[in-house]
């Protein structure tokens, strides 16, 4: 199915972009709290990338990142561990 649109002499895109995440990585580092102390801060970074669930089109996202326990409950991050987890199995 075709995005792009027609009237007249006019042509337009118009997607149905859905997010989806490409790569998720855990990171653990030290940094300095407000009084000059190192601590230890953990996180999660993803890569996501928008599809176009009408045509298959990709335009890059961006990265985010938030703390560990907000990413197991991330349904776009979860569901592509579930498919890794997958693949694996089936390889």
């Amino acid at each position: 199915m075709s995005c792009t649109k027609h009237f007249l002499t006019f042509q337009w895109e118009r997607h149905n972009w859905q997010r989806a995440v490409t790569h998720t990585a855990r990171r653990s580092f030290r940094e300095t709290d407000q009084w000059g102390r190192r601590v230890q801060s953990n996180d999660v970074t993803c890569h996501a990338q928008y599809v176009c669930s009408d045509c298959g089109a990709v335009r890059d996202g961006e990265e985010c990142s938030c703390d560990p326990e907000r990413a197991e409950t991330c349904p776009v991050r979860v569901a592509l561990i579930a498919e890794e987890r997958e693949q694996e199995v089936s390889a």
